[in-house]
């Protein structure tokens, strides 16, 4: 019985869903596989340079935004309109967690399922993996992704 249990993971971890192509009619690639790389490492630059733009606009605006929750209280305002927008602040009760072991056996007991989010932690599935465990519930699944560095590197 392991044996069958084995051998149907290593069939699973090797199985991948075929990958999701463009229509070449989208975009106009390149007509070599070599080209085509180097086109991929000139939009992988383009990307990089434009994240970091929006990582600096993200900074300031989270700067901005906190100056405006910090000082409206302080001036007796729950918001505030300038020529193009206006500002509100909102209240909205969230969690904050103090005691996960607390949370879990509560959720347990009191059979409170939704408050818990679901998702898998793919570093601990793939230690089991690796040591051969099974887990029920789920399989592996050999995700395909292209790797990509500037020559000479």
């Amino acid at each position: 019985m392991v044996a069958k249990h084995t051998e149907d993971w290593k069939q699973r971890a090797t199985r991948a869903k075929p990958l999701t192509v463009a229509k070449s009619s989208t975009y106009k690639f390149p007509k070599t596989p070599g080209a085509c790389v180097d086109k991929l490492y000139a939009l992988d630059q383009k990307q990089t340079e434009a994240q970091r733009v929006a990582d600096d606009i993200k900074r300031e605006f989270a700067a901005l935004e906190a100056h405006l929750i910090a000082t409206l209280p302080k001036s007796d305002l729950d918001g505030a309109i300038g020529a193009v927008a206006m500002a509100k602040l909102r209240r909205t009760l969230v969690p904050n967690i103090t005691d996960w072991r607390e949370l879990y056996a509560y959720v347990k007991k009191n059979n409170a399922w939704d408050l818990i989010q679901k998702r898998a932690s793919a570093p601990a599935f793939r230690e089991r993996w690796a040591d051969k465990k099974i887990i029920p519930g789920a399989e592996p699944f050999t995700k395909i992704s292209l790797s990509l560095t500037k020559r000479g590197a």
